[in-house]
Protein backbone atom coordinates (compact mmCIF):
# COMPACT_ATOMS: atom_id res chain seq x y z
CA UNK A 1 0.00 0.00 0.00
CA UNK A 2 2.89 2.37 0.77
CA UNK A 3 4.12 1.83 -2.79
CA UNK A 4 0.73 2.92 -4.13
CA UNK A 5 0.81 6.07 -2.01
CA UNK A 6 4.27 6.96 -3.30
CA UNK A 7 3.25 6.43 -6.93
CA UNK A 8 0.16 8.58 -6.47
CA UNK A 9 2.14 11.35 -4.77
CA UNK A 10 4.77 11.48 -7.48
CA UNK A 11 2.64 10.93 -10.59
CA UNK A 12 -0.58 12.80 -9.77
CA UNK A 13 0.96 16.28 -10.23
CA UNK A 14 1.80 15.43 -13.85
CA UNK A 15 -1.75 14.19 -14.35
CA UNK A 16 -3.14 17.43 -12.89
CA UNK A 17 -0.99 19.56 -15.18
CA UNK A 18 -2.10 17.52 -18.18
CA UNK A 19 -5.75 17.97 -17.29
CA UNK A 20 -5.31 21.66 -16.63
CA UNK A 21 -3.36 22.23 -19.85
CA UNK A 22 -6.21 20.70 -21.86
CA UNK A 23 -8.76 22.89 -20.07
CA UNK A 24 -6.60 26.00 -20.54
CA UNK A 25 -6.21 25.28 -24.25
CA UNK A 26 -9.98 25.01 -24.63
CA UNK A 27 -10.46 28.28 -22.72
CA UNK A 28 -7.94 30.06 -24.95
CA UNK A 29 -9.69 28.72 -28.05
CA UNK A 30 -13.01 29.96 -26.68
CA UNK A 31 -11.52 33.43 -26.09
CA UNK A 32 -10.35 33.53 -29.71
CA UNK A 33 -13.74 32.36 -30.99
CA UNK A 34 -15.64 34.90 -28.92
CA UNK A 35 -13.31 37.64 -30.11
CA UNK A 36 -14.20 36.89 -33.72
CA UNK A 37 -17.92 36.66 -33.00
CA UNK A 38 -18.59 39.88 -31.05
CA UNK A 39 -19.26 42.62 -33.58
CA UNK A 40 -18.92 45.36 -30.94
CA UNK A 41 -15.16 44.79 -30.76
CA UNK A 42 -14.78 46.42 -34.19
CA UNK A 43 -16.75 49.52 -33.28
CA UNK A 44 -14.73 52.28 -31.55
CA UNK A 45 -16.28 53.43 -28.28
CA UNK A 46 -16.70 52.67 -24.61
CA UNK A 47 -18.34 49.30 -25.21
CA UNK A 48 -15.51 48.06 -27.41
CA UNK A 49 -12.90 49.26 -24.91
CA UNK A 50 -14.78 47.51 -22.11
CA UNK A 51 -14.98 44.25 -24.04
CA UNK A 52 -11.28 44.34 -24.91
CA UNK A 53 -10.46 44.93 -21.23
CA UNK A 54 -12.60 41.93 -20.27
CA UNK A 55 -10.89 39.76 -22.88
CA UNK A 56 -7.49 40.86 -21.53
CA UNK A 57 -8.55 40.04 -17.97
CA UNK A 58 -9.76 36.60 -19.07
CA UNK A 59 -6.43 35.93 -20.76
CA UNK A 60 -4.35 37.13 -17.81
CA UNK A 61 -6.60 35.13 -15.47
CA UNK A 62 -5.87 31.94 -17.41
CA UNK A 63 -2.14 32.66 -17.16
CA UNK A 64 -2.41 33.28 -13.40
CA UNK A 65 -4.21 29.98 -12.86
CA UNK A 66 -1.60 28.12 -14.89
CA UNK A 67 1.30 29.76 -13.03
CA UNK A 68 -0.23 29.00 -9.62
CA UNK A 69 -0.78 25.35 -10.47
CA UNK A 70 2.60 24.83 -12.16
CA UNK A 71 4.61 26.53 -9.42
CA UNK A 72 2.76 24.55 -6.74
CA UNK A 73 3.16 21.08 -8.21
CA UNK A 74 6.82 21.71 -9.05
CA UNK A 75 7.67 22.73 -5.50
CA UNK A 76 5.60 20.47 -3.27
CA UNK A 77 4.62 16.83 -2.89
CA UNK A 78 1.29 15.85 -1.37
CA UNK A 79 -1.10 12.92 -1.29
CA UNK A 80 -3.96 14.01 -3.60
CA UNK A 81 -7.63 13.48 -2.95
CA UNK A 82 -10.33 12.83 -5.53
CA UNK A 83 -11.06 16.54 -5.34
CA UNK A 84 -7.63 17.32 -6.79
CA UNK A 85 -8.60 15.54 -10.02
CA UNK A 86 -11.94 17.34 -10.16
CA UNK A 87 -10.84 20.91 -9.44
CA UNK A 88 -9.28 21.48 -12.92
CA UNK A 89 -12.66 20.75 -14.53
CA UNK A 90 -14.50 23.09 -12.14
CA UNK A 91 -11.90 25.79 -12.78
CA UNK A 92 -12.34 25.21 -16.52
CA UNK A 93 -16.09 25.73 -16.23
CA UNK A 94 -15.40 28.98 -14.40
CA UNK A 95 -13.06 30.12 -17.17
CA UNK A 96 -15.61 29.23 -19.85
CA UNK A 97 -18.29 31.23 -18.04
CA UNK A 98 -15.94 34.21 -17.79
CA UNK A 99 -15.48 34.10 -21.55
CA UNK A 100 -19.20 33.67 -22.22
CA UNK A 101 -20.17 36.59 -19.96
CA UNK A 102 -17.64 38.94 -21.60
CA UNK A 103 -20.34 40.51 -23.78
CA UNK A 104 -22.48 43.64 -23.76
CA UNK A 105 -25.07 43.65 -20.99
CA UNK A 106 -23.49 40.88 -18.91
CA UNK A 107 -20.85 42.82 -16.99
CA UNK A 108 -22.47 42.12 -13.61
CA UNK A 109 -22.44 38.36 -14.24
CA UNK A 110 -18.80 38.62 -15.36
CA UNK A 111 -17.76 40.22 -12.08
CA UNK A 112 -19.68 37.61 -10.07
CA UNK A 113 -18.00 34.84 -12.04
CA UNK A 114 -14.59 36.45 -11.51
CA UNK A 115 -15.31 36.48 -7.77
CA UNK A 116 -16.22 32.79 -7.89
CA UNK A 117 -13.05 31.83 -9.79
CA UNK A 118 -10.87 33.88 -7.44
CA UNK A 119 -12.46 32.23 -4.40
CA UNK A 120 -12.09 28.77 -5.93
CA UNK A 121 -8.40 29.23 -6.74
CA UNK A 122 -7.70 30.40 -3.18
CA UNK A 123 -9.55 27.36 -1.84
CA UNK A 124 -7.63 24.97 -4.11
CA UNK A 125 -4.28 26.51 -3.17
CA UNK A 126 -5.07 26.29 0.54
CA UNK A 127 -6.24 22.69 0.12
CA UNK A 128 -2.96 21.72 -1.55
CA UNK A 129 -0.78 23.59 0.95
CA UNK A 130 -2.60 22.06 3.89
CA UNK A 131 -1.98 18.54 2.59
CA UNK A 132 1.58 19.34 1.53
CA UNK A 133 2.37 20.46 5.08
CA UNK A 134 1.81 16.90 6.32
CA UNK A 135 4.48 15.41 4.01
CA UNK A 136 8.06 15.18 5.35
CA UNK A 137 9.42 15.97 1.86
CA UNK A 138 8.14 19.52 2.24
CA UNK A 139 9.68 20.23 5.65
CA UNK A 140 12.33 22.39 3.98
CA UNK A 141 9.57 24.91 3.28
CA UNK A 142 6.97 24.50 6.02
CA UNK A 143 9.32 24.18 9.01
CA UNK A 144 9.67 27.97 9.08
CA UNK A 145 6.19 28.82 7.78
CA UNK A 146 3.38 28.80 10.37
CA UNK A 147 -0.02 27.36 9.43
CA UNK A 148 -2.41 29.82 7.82
CA UNK A 149 -4.86 31.57 10.10
CA UNK A 150 -8.16 33.21 9.29
CA UNK A 151 -6.63 36.67 9.18
CA UNK A 152 -4.24 35.48 6.47
CA UNK A 153 -7.26 35.11 4.21
CA UNK A 154 -8.67 38.58 4.88
CA UNK A 155 -7.15 40.09 1.67
CA UNK A 156 -8.61 37.30 -0.48
CA UNK A 157 -11.98 37.56 1.26
CA UNK A 158 -11.96 41.33 0.70
CA UNK A 159 -11.24 40.85 -3.01
CA UNK A 160 -14.03 38.28 -3.43
CA UNK A 161 -16.54 40.45 -1.58
CA UNK A 162 -15.55 43.53 -3.56
CA UNK A 163 -15.92 41.72 -6.86
CA UNK A 164 -19.28 40.38 -5.72
CA UNK A 165 -20.56 43.81 -4.66
CA UNK A 166 -19.40 45.35 -7.95
CA UNK A 167 -21.11 42.56 -9.86
CA UNK A 168 -24.40 43.03 -8.05
CA UNK A 169 -24.14 46.81 -8.54
CA UNK A 170 -23.80 46.42 -12.30
CA UNK A 171 -26.75 44.01 -12.30
CA UNK A 172 -29.13 46.40 -10.55
CA UNK A 173 -27.84 49.78 -11.73
CA UNK A 174 -27.46 50.86 -15.36
CA UNK A 175 -24.03 52.50 -15.21
CA UNK A 176 -22.04 54.09 -18.00
CA UNK A 177 -19.66 51.68 -19.84
CA UNK A 178 -16.80 54.00 -18.88
CA UNK A 179 -17.34 53.13 -15.23
CA UNK A 180 -17.34 49.47 -16.17
CA UNK A 181 -14.09 49.97 -18.06
CA UNK A 182 -12.41 51.47 -14.99
CA UNK A 183 -13.62 48.55 -12.86
CA UNK A 184 -12.40 45.94 -15.35
CA UNK A 185 -9.03 47.67 -15.68
CA UNK A 186 -8.76 47.43 -11.88
CA UNK A 187 -9.34 43.68 -12.20
CA UNK A 188 -6.53 43.51 -14.75
CA UNK A 189 -4.21 45.25 -12.30
CA UNK A 190 -5.30 42.84 -9.58
CA UNK A 191 -4.48 39.85 -11.78
CA UNK A 192 -1.09 41.30 -12.72
CA UNK A 193 -0.42 41.78 -9.00
CA UNK A 194 -1.26 38.10 -8.51
CA UNK A 195 1.36 37.22 -11.12
CA UNK A 196 3.91 39.37 -9.31
CA UNK A 197 3.03 37.68 -6.01
CA UNK A 198 3.41 34.24 -7.58
CA UNK A 199 6.81 35.26 -8.94
CA UNK A 200 7.94 36.46 -5.52
CA UNK A 201 6.66 33.30 -3.85
CA UNK A 202 8.51 31.17 -6.38
CA UNK A 203 11.80 33.01 -5.85
CA UNK A 204 11.42 32.96 -2.06
CA UNK A 205 10.70 29.23 -2.10
CA UNK A 206 13.75 28.47 -4.22
CA UNK A 207 15.93 30.49 -1.87
CA UNK A 208 14.68 28.32 1.03
CA UNK A 209 15.57 25.08 -0.76
CA UNK A 210 19.00 24.47 0.72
Amino acid sequence: MNGVRERVKHHMPAVLLTLLSIVQALALELIWSRGTEIASLDQPGWVAALLWAQMAANLVGIVVIWVVYVSTVMRFIWLPTIGDSIYPFIIGIGEFLLVETARPGALGFWFLQMAAVFALMNWVSHHIFRRARTEPENDWHFRDVPPARLRDFYPAIAVVLTLGVVGVTFLVVDLHPGIGLVAVLAVNLLLLAQLRTAKGFWERTLSMDD
